[in-house]
């Protein structure tokens, strides 16, 4: 994801992909 997130993209999407992210192992950067 940009850093310049718009507004048509949910908080709880949002944290979704970084849930989903984060357990691909990912570091979790959004919250």
């Amino acid at each position: 994801l940009p850093c310049d997130i718009t507004g048509d993209i949910s908080y709880e999407e949002l944290r979704a992909a970084a849930y989903d992210d984060s357990r691909k192992g990912l570091p979790l950067q959004l919250i």
